[in-house]
This record gives C-alpha cells, sequence and structure tokens, in this order.
C-alpha cells in the first residue's frame, strides 16, 4: 500500500508488472505526502527484513539448541 501511495504522490500511474492498474490520478506531485509515503515504505522495508532474520534465527536456534521438531513441523517433514 505505501508503493501504491508513493507511486499516487508522485503524479505517476501504479502500474504492476508493466500493466497501468491504477490510473495517475494526480497533476503534480505533493512532495509532503510523497516523502510521508517514502518514509512509510523504507520502514516497512527495514521491519520485513528484521522480522525475517528474527524468524529464520528462531527456527535455526529450535533446531540446533534446542533440538525440537519445530523446523520439521514448518517444512513438513
Amino acid at each position: 500500500l505505501s508503493g501504491i501511495a508513493k507511486s499516487i504522490t508522485y503524479a505517476r500511474p501504479v502500474a504492476v508488472f508493466g500493466f497501468n492498474i491504477i490510473p495517475q490520478l494526480l497533476d503534480k506531485k505533493i512532495e509532503f505526502w510523497h516523502s510521508v509515503a517514502s518514509l512509510t515504505h523504507n520502514v516497512a522495508a527495514v521491519l520485513l527484513t528484521i522480522f525475517l532474520f528474527v524468524h529464520t534465527g528462531a527456527a535455526i536456534f529450535h533446531h540446533f539448541v534446542r533440538r525440537d521438531a519445530k523446523l520439521r513441523r514448518m517444512c513438513g517433514f
């Protein structure tokens, strides 16, 4: 959603894989809202990366340190 907001506030159409799904809605770029959308997009990307590494680390911890079956269950074994 923040990526869609970035495109809209930059006065561009929203494109997915080269196909415009939302036409250009604004005539000119709105600098304040574009910076808010960009900050939100960047923070969300960093948080998602952190959560990915923490989740992966927890799975490895359970497999090698606690030696329980969580990782095997998650992988479907």
